[in-house]
């Protein structure tokens, strides 16, 4: 016979915690980026209003530090769509999560109605039993066997036609 395979034989308790923790970790190491590219973003705008004067060094400062503002904007929107995109993990994980856990409450649900089913059929075969059990004594005993006898005389008697 087949072994049942239990819950706590695949996972202990959640299946998504690790998954959870690792979007949450994910997350906070977007915002810590995106945090280093508005600080970048700060400094290439001072470069910006500073560097153009004219001259072919301030021209090519002013090249320079818009590239640089280009790939900053471009990092910027990646970081945000990342963060966008572990953000739904996140909400998808935990909807599963909610749903295993409903799962979870409808098979104990299940179970323990089995398991109430089980006990009264058990209950009534026990009952019935007892009854047989008791039928049996009872025809076994002289005195209901002549109680039985009176009672069908007394029957018969008021089923027949006067004489």
């Amino acid at each position: 016979m087949a072994k049942k395979i239990n819950k706590s034989d695949i996972a202990e308790n959640d299946i998504f915690g690790d998954i959870r923790k690792s979007a949450e970790d994910t997350l906070s190491t977007l915002d810590a980026f995106n945090e280093e590219l508005k600080q970048t973003a700060d400094i290439v705008n001072n470069d910006l209003k500073n560097a153009f004067t004219g001259s072919a060094k301030g021209l090519n400062e002013f090249i320079n530090a818009s590239k640089k503002a280009t790939k900053l904007q471009q990092d910027a929107e990646k970081v945000d769509q990342q963060r966008l995109q572990t953000i739904k993990l996140i909400q998808q994980i935990e909807i599963q999560a909610e749903r295993q856990k409903q799962q979870k409450i409808a098979t104990e649900s299940k179970e323990i109605q089995l398991k109430q089913q089980k006990i009264r059929e058990q209950e009534k075969e026990a009952k019935a039993a007892e009854r047989l059990a008791k039928a049996a004594r009872d025809e076994e005993s002289e005195y209901k066997k002549l109680v039985k006898a009176t009672r069908d005389l007394r029957t018969n008697r008021k089923n027949s036609p006067p004489k």
